[in-house]
């Protein structure tokens, strides 16, 4: 495996992707470099300038998703990027030496579960046998669950929407969908919308900045082509959208049709995160032992990501480190939590290393969180 480039450009970036290349390629972006090395994990990307707004993993990202294009139609590699939400690496130039920053993403899962006390005993109820009923939104429903895709998640999502309100009643000629959507859902679907629900914005957020953008591809006109950079805005109206395809699956068909979530509390979400981020120690493999370093710590609350708080660790690169591989994260002097990079990461011309760690919680049984594109 070729090793891990040294650091160069005024910024760049690396990210995983879903299969490792079968050859190596350096292609020349305007912006910058975009490496492909024989059956290593990472492409990376060096670039040019570094960005005015700071936004090194934006620009980094556009740029390597425009050469991937380039390169897969010159019929050389045909190669996605994997979990470019959630584990990356990016870096930015200071004087000679680059501060290397390491993104990780933590997903908690969990669900809710009923028990019945009977004496001193416990029993969890068995499930019960509902009768067996289909309907074709219900495709869909598990289409937009099962891919990987955001996009496809949610053309998905939209697809069983528009199957389950057309059943309801459909839609009349010379009507556009817009005002069709509204017609029904707003009508005898209408008891069915969650409380609290705007249904009218809702419905123009899912049509307009939704369905249009993703389903078109019109020169001159909005619209998202894969791997572009609305994935956070898809993500969280593709959580309403199911939101709302559920429970109106559940109203007109009943509750043991379709399952819905369970949510906690974001005060409850917050003191859980604030919880997970009191480490006070990074470990460093080397040799056989190990370098303890104090970081220099940050909980964000805005932006937040996932919806959630997210934390920065700080610490300057101890002078003998020159390989990252992997970090162990202590809370008084007990594992945290460890990060494998699944490769070498050489740090030679590295003064500041810093990890972004983000924490998603959500309900099993609720949409992804992430998509792996």
């Amino acid at each position: 495996m070729n090793r891990f480039p040294t650091l160069t450009g005024s910024a760049g970036a690396a990210f995983l992707l879903n299969a490792a290349s079968k050859e190596g390629v350096i292609l020349a972006h305007p912006l910058g470099h975009v490496r492909l090395r024989e059956s290593a994990p990472y492409v990376t990307v060096d670039l040019k300038d570094r960005p005015i707004n700071g936004d090194v993993k934006s620009v980094a990202w556009q740029v390597i998703q425009e050469s991937l294009d380039v390169l897969s139609a010159r019929g050389l590699v045909s190669l996605l990027t994997s979990k470019g939400d959630t584990e990356y690496l990016y870096w930015v130039r200071t004087e000679n030496l680059y501060e290397l920053t390491c993104v990780t993403t933590a997903e908690e899962q969990w669900s809710i579960q009923g028990h019945i006390t009977v004496g001193n005993q416990t029993e969890t109820p068995p499930p019960p046998s509902p009768p067996f009923f289909h309907h074709e939104c219900l495709r869909y429903y598990r289409m937009s669950k099962c891919t990987s895709d955001l996009f496809d998640a949610y053309r998905n999502a939209y697809m069983g929407f528009e199957c389950l309100v057309s059943s309801e009643s459909p839609k009349h000629r010379h009507e556009s969908e817009l005002a069709w959507l509204k017609r029904v859902v707003k009508g005898p679907l209408r008891a069915g919308v969650p409380s609290g629900v705007e249904i009218d914005s809702l419905l123009e957020e899912i049509y307009r900045n939704g369905r249009n953008p993703l389903f078109h591809a019109k020169s001159g006109q909005t619209f998202h082509p894969p791997h572009s950079e609305v994935r956070e805005e898809i993500q969280e109206l593709f959580e309403r959208l199911t939101l709302l395809l559920v429970a109106l699956i559940q109203y007109k068909y009943g509750n043991h049709v379709i399952r819905r979530w369970a949510s906690i509390s974001q005060g409850v979400q917050d003191n859980q995160a604030r919880l997970a981020y009191e480490f006070d120690e990074l470990q460093f493999p080397y040799g056989n032992q190990y370098i303890s370093v104090q970081p220099e710590k940050e909980v964000i609350q805005s932006p937040r990501r996932f919806g959630q708080l997210w934390a920065i660790a700080r610490v300057e690169r101890p002078t003998s480190l020159n390989i990252l591989r992997k970090v162990r994260f202590l809370r008084q002097g007990n594992d945290w939590m460890e990060l494998e990079f699944e490769e070498n990461i050489p740090l030679q011309r590295v003064c500041r290393l810093t990890f972004e760690i983000n924490m998603a919680s959500r309900n099993s049984h609720q949409p992804k969180l992430f998509h792996l594109e």
